[in-house]
């Protein structure tokens, strides 16, 4: 209440985030509305929350989705820039993905992390099969 939030967006599915979760955010903090943009996976995730925050845009960072310290640090740079974060496989775009990018329309990937963890597949945006 004493920060006025009225609107919650949690991030991340039942499996990860337990829908009790939502039942308390509501009950007597004056939240009106809860929202889940969630997934089956984690790149499904970040392929949902990139699609409601950012449904069009022409650039995107795209950082490990099984390590986290690049996306960690990139986050907030994506965020103050307006510009969608998402996720990767080390050796191949996931599905989710390509498709987010594709709708989205973007034109420019910005990769976040080494070789190490972000392939020359990655690199060159060669989806998982």
């Amino acid at each position: 209440n004493t920060l006025g939030v009225t609107r919650v967006i949690i991030a991340g599915g039942t499996a990860v985030i337990h829908s009790d979760i939502a039942t308390s955010v509501r009950s007597g903090t004056g939240v009106t509305v809860v929202q889940r943009q969630g997934g089956a996976d984690r790149f499904k995730t970040a392929a949902a929350i990139n699609d409601a925050a950012f449904p069009e845009a022409d650039t995107m960072y795209l950082a490990s989705g099984l390590s986290f310290p690049d996306a960690l640090s990139v986050a907030a740079v994506a965020g103050a820039q307006g510009r969608p974060l998402a996720l990767s496989a080390a050796t191949c775009i996931p599905a989710a993905t390509v498709g987010y990018a594709t709708l989205a329309g973007i034109t420019t990937v910005q990769l976040v992390g080494g070789s190490s963890v972000l392939s020359t597949r990655v690199a060159t945006f060669v989806p998982c099969l």
